[in-house]
């Protein structure tokens, strides 16, 4: 795996641990003959952590274990980022000095830290991705969704395995381990629409699709012009992120001016269009008759479900 050191920091420390499976006699299993039989037991191991001075040039090999042909080995770079570790678990057993099922290593595994549990690890940008060669359109989105997720730092790559960073607390800039992971996972939030708990400029907005299809003229122009009145303020508030400097925006004012611009057309269109319902009939029938035809559709898809799991019987 590669990742990045504070250029501050002098020496980290890295943990290694892996399995054998060796043949051996069982104290249990018989033969038929009463003869201990053979069989496959794993032998973890998980020596000391090594301590890395962190200087340019070559790592290792450094053997965990002086008895066993397992070792880390790497090299470190200086960039104006910090240190730029790259570190490898070699298995050197040769198969000719033991059985060739016993030479392999099993759930082999790097943990990077320091000593002291401080966190050292910063993001590590990626100098392969030059937009500038991209087609506009492709390369808009990929600044759009740099900017989206600019808080979603990424600390480490691995190399033919997955890693996983450990940090000191949600939103934090620096992590406090990195560790291999053939197994990864990532949790994602529930995403759930805003309500006038959240925003109280939603207070007495419909939203209910059977309640715009059947609620009077006045009541249902009304309840839209509230949506935009709530959605304009909102985008006046995104607009003052721009100059928050706790918002991490200065490197994507470009991406985050564009959707600003984006957000505005969008409210003129949601403005025309309740205009369009207000002054033109047909345009009512065709808004009101859309809400029901989805209303009915949410009911038959939350009926069926039910159905399927079982939790009310179809008569």
């Amino acid at each position: 795996m590669t990742f990045v050191v504070d250029s501050h920091v002098d020496q980290v420390q890295v943990e290694a641990s892996w399995g054998r499976y060796l043949r051996l006699k069982s104290d249990i299993q018989k033969k038929p003959d009463g003869a201990q039989a053979l069989i496959w037991k794993r032998q973890p191991h998980k020596p000391d952590p090594l301590l890395i001075d962190l200087s340019e040039g070559p790592v290792g090999p450094m053997h965990p274990e002086p008895d066993q042909e397992v070792a880390v080995q790497g090299r470190i770079r200086k960039r104006p980022e910090g240190w730029v570790v790259t570190i490898f678990l070699l298995n050197q057993t040769e198969g000719k000095s033991r059985r060739i099922d016993e030479a392999w290593v099993f759930q082999p595994n790097l943990r990077v830290s320091h000593a002291n549990g401080k966190p050292i690890f910063v993001r590590r940008f990626s100098r392969t991705a030059d937009l500038s060669k991209l087609d506009p359109i492709t390369r808009e989105e990929s600044e759009t969704l740099e900017m989206l997720y600019r808080r979603q730092l990424e600390f480490a790559v691995g190399h033919g395995v997955s890693v996983h960073a450990t940090i000191p607390e949600e939103g934090a800039e620096q992590a406090t381990a990195i560790e291999t992971s053939f197994l990864p996972e990532h949790e994602v939030k529930q995403q759930t629409p805003p309500t006038p708990a959240d925003n109280a400029d939603l207070a007495g907005v419909p939203l209910d699709m059977k309640d715009l299809a059947g609620m009077p003229k006045t009541d249902l122009v009304a309840g839209m012009r509230r949506m935009e009145t709530a959605y304009t303020a909102w985008i006046d508030r995104e607009q003052g992120k721009l100059q928050d400097p706790t918002e991490r925006l200065s490197s994507h004012l470009s991406a985050a001016r564009r959707t600003m611009t984006g957000c505005q057309e969008v409210c003129r269109r949601i403005h025309a269009g309740i205009d369009l319902i207000e002054q033109n009939p047909e345009a009512e029938l065709a808004f009101r008759f859309s809400n029901q035809v989805m209303a009915l559709q949410r009911v038959r898809s939350t009926f069926s479900r039910l159905v399927r799991k079982k939790e009310i019987v179809r008569v």
